[in-house]
């Protein structure tokens, strides 16, 4: 089955469960340039894409999900993953009070005393 070759070799390639933060802290040493870091599994991942658009974010990149749609059900298994996403992103804006992505800027998020 491809789907499954495709996640294997994606996992194989991609991931690598040793890394911590004192990796990252070793990579700025030595570069200026910025950085993409994508650790969230959880189904608030749509409240997160939310938050970033608002911080000035103009893509959000989804990575695993649409891999394991592809693994689970092909091509068709990519595009209900997207649909769920987009769903969720779509439920999410609307619940905040927003009508479209547009409206979004940091006065969207609440701030915390964390």
């Amino acid at each position: 089955m491809l789907g499954n070759r495709c996640s294997v070799f994606h996992t194989k390639r991609f991931s690598n469960p040793s890394l911590t933060w004192k990796d990252l802290a070793f990579l700025r040493e030595r570069t200026r340039l910025p950085f993409l870091l994508k650790g969230i599994l959880h189904p608030d991942d749509a409240l997160h894409a939310i938050k970033a658009i608002a911080l000035g974010a103009k893509a959000v990149l989804l990575v695993r999900p649409y891999m394991w749609g592809l693994a689970l059900a092909g091509e068709q298994g990519v595009r209900e993953v997207l649909s769920n996403f987009l769903a969720d992103l779509h439920l999410t804006l609307a619940l905040s009070g927003y009508a479209s992505f547009g409206e979004l800027d940091a006065s969207a998020l609440a701030r915390t005393n964390a």
